[in-house]
């Protein structure tokens, strides 16, 4: 009994001396940290891309960056085939990859490989937007069409073609802008000469009947003075003194395109000589672009008469009891 006691004790006391050898055989390295700290651990196997795992002196498990180790740990790391692909990431100068292997049935080994040069894209010689033909046609056509835009412009205010196109060709884009916010310039009027019917008594009443227009030839009856003196002077535009068109008839003959004639004009008969003969009426129906139309009235029957502004030769206001 006490052989099988001494026994025991004995194999018990081999393994606590194992064991404690075995602890004592665990080797510490040294690593170098990039702010002078040096460390002393063991790896535990334990490598991530982002950290591995160490063990320190104290026995106390911890995990480190691969950039805290300095060039020198990081070489002594890499001598781990598993550590060093990671550690490698980290060195400035890598070790030296593999060249490929030869072929069998090559009996000339391939030459030491290299890496290949990255292809990079050349850039332009000049920078600047004139740098590309392509830029200086699409420049020309943008001032091209700013010229056209001052042109069309200046046809659309009447403003004066090479006062605007000039300046658009010094300053582009702005004088179009400009002009664009100006209201549209209005042609000068002419000055329409207003020809009076002499009446009997006055001195130009003394003149040749072939003076007075829209009545060549012939001379106008005698009207009692009283009577002329309270009648309006009788009003003649004639072609050639007067440009019959729209704007003219707009501005003189407004107040004839009523219905109910106000009280300047209820007592007054336009009369219209053309070429397709005199025509009397009291209101203007309408006023077109191109002609004028004509509200006459013929006993108990009226009608509307189209007139066209080139056929008109003289239009004439008087008063209703005016022998002219």
């Amino acid at each position: 009994m006490k052989k099988t006691m001494r026994w025991h004790f004995a194999v018990l006391l081999a393994l606590w001396c194992g064991l404690a050898g075995w602890a004592g055989a665990e080797t510490y390295n040294s690593y170098v940290l990039i702010d002078g700290r040096i460390i002393s651990a063991r790896p535990t196997g334990v490598y991530k891309d982002a950290f591995l795992q160490l063990k320190l002196e104290n026995g106390v498990y911890t995990n480190y960056s691969w950039g805290l180790f300095s060039a020198n740990s990081l070489m002594e790391l890499a001598k781990d085939k598993k550590a060093a692909p990671l550690a490698a990431a980290f060195l400035q100068d890598p070790p030296p990859m593999n060249p490929p292997k030869a072929d069998k049935k090559d009996n000339n080994p391939p030459e030491t490989w290299q890496p290949k040069p990255a292809e990079r894209m050349e850039r332009p010689a000049r920078g600047s937007l004139t740098g590309s033909p392509i830029m200086v046609g699409l420049l020309v056509l943008m001032y091209l069409a700013n010229l056209y835009a001052g042109y069309a412009v200046s046809m659309f205010r009447q403003q004066p073609l090479l006062l605007v196109c000039g300046l658009t060709a010094v300053m582009p884009v702005i004088v179009p802008v400009v002009f664009l916010a100006l209201p549209t310039r209005e042609p000068p009027e002419e000055e329409e000469e207003v020809v009076e019917t002499p009446v009997e008594g006055t001195p130009e009443a003394t003149a040749p009947a072939s003076s007075a227009p829209g009545a060549p030839g012939s001379t106008p009856p005698p009207i009692p003075a009283s009577a002329a003196s309270a009648l309006p002077a009788t009003v003649l535009y004639q072609r050639g003194q007067t440009t019959f068109n729209r704007r003219f008839f707009e501005t003189k003959f407004a107040g004839f395109m009523k219905m109910v004639p106000g009280e300047a004009e209820k007592d007054l008969l336009i009369v219209v000589e053309s070429a397709r003969g005199a025509h009397t009426c009291s209101r203007v129906a309408k006023i077109q672009p191109n002609e004028l139309v004509l509200h006459v009235v013929k006993g108990t029957a009226s009608e509307d008469v189209s007139i066209p502004y080139g056929e008109i030769t003289l239009v004439k206001v008087k008063h209703k009891d005016s022998p002219d």
